[in-house]
């Protein structure tokens, strides 16, 4: 009964912060809502590029406007900027770190010829081989439009993927022209936005310390789990919805 209420209390305050928070942005700014964002590259062994974001949405925009402002002037697309993005060839990227191709992914690549090596600053299209490049969902879908074209929904979970063999289909994509996916992947989407949700908090370094009742760890400690679980490619749905459980009620019980 006291977990109830406590989730009760805590569902509450965020309740009351959000509406706080809507009527002040919708009367000034004209925001229509807010959606999840984040940029991938998990087929690299490098996690986040960008980590998830909740970014406010206005009238009728489109998800390659709120992708613009979320990768900023002069990091995508070599520079020429645009306020609306259709399709993204690159971004900025000068300090990306070690390769990890996932073996599932690096056996493919070398049947097919191998993995050509890229030293420039911008990751992008034909990038480790000449299948790679950018690809966005939302809500798990591949929508059918460009970015530019795709309107955004209140709620919505875009993510930018970064595909190195089969047009995606090492992201978990089946279609007739690109074959089947290589292996099952995780809807991520509901542990996305619970990251998002956090990482957005002004007291997000002060909630991840905090020590757990009855429990040696902190809410950091499960928050790093549901980073490795969103990270590996791999991951299992069991292990995914697992990991959100366990965020979920990690920062109830802190709250």
């Amino acid at each position: 009964m006291k977990k109830i209420k406590s989730r009760m209390l805590a569902l509450l305050m965020v309740l009351i912060m959000c509406i706080g928070q809507f009527n002040v942005v919708f009367a000034n700014d004209g925001v229509a809502g807010y959606v999840t964002v984040a940029v991938e590259k998990f087929t690299l062994g490098q996690g986040y590029y960008i980590e998830p974001v909740n970014v406010p949405f206005y009238e009728n925009e489109k998800v390659g406007s709120v992708v613009a402002r979320v990768l900023g002037d002069g990091k995508y697309n070599k520079g020429r900027n645009s306020s609306n993005i259709s399709y993204l060839a690159n971004v900025y990227d000068p300090n990306p770190g070690a390769v990890k191709i996932p073996a599932y992914i690096m056996n493919k690549l070398e049947d097919f010829g191998g993995v050509e090596q890229t030293t420039h600053t911008w990751l992008g299209e034909f990038d480790y081989s000449v299948m790679s490049g950018w690809m966005y969902f939302v809500n798990n879908d591949m929508p059918d439009v460009g970015m530019n074209n795709y309107v955004c929904h209140n709620g919505d979970v875009i993510r930018l993927e970064f595909t190195l063999y089969g047009y995606g289909t090492d992201l978990g994509v089946s279609s007739e022209w690109s074959g089947p996916a290589l292996i099952p992947v995780a809807n991520k989407d509901q542990l996305t936005k619970l990251v998002a949700d956090i990482n957005g908090r002004p007291d997000k370094a002060v909630l991840l310390q905090s020590q757990l009742p009855n429990d040696n760890a902190t809410v950091g400690d499960y928050y790093d789990t549901a980073i490795f679980a969103l990270t590996n490619m791999e991951t299992e749905q069991a292990m995914v919805d697992l990991s959100y459980a366990a965020l979920q009620d990690a920062v109830n019980s802190a709250n």
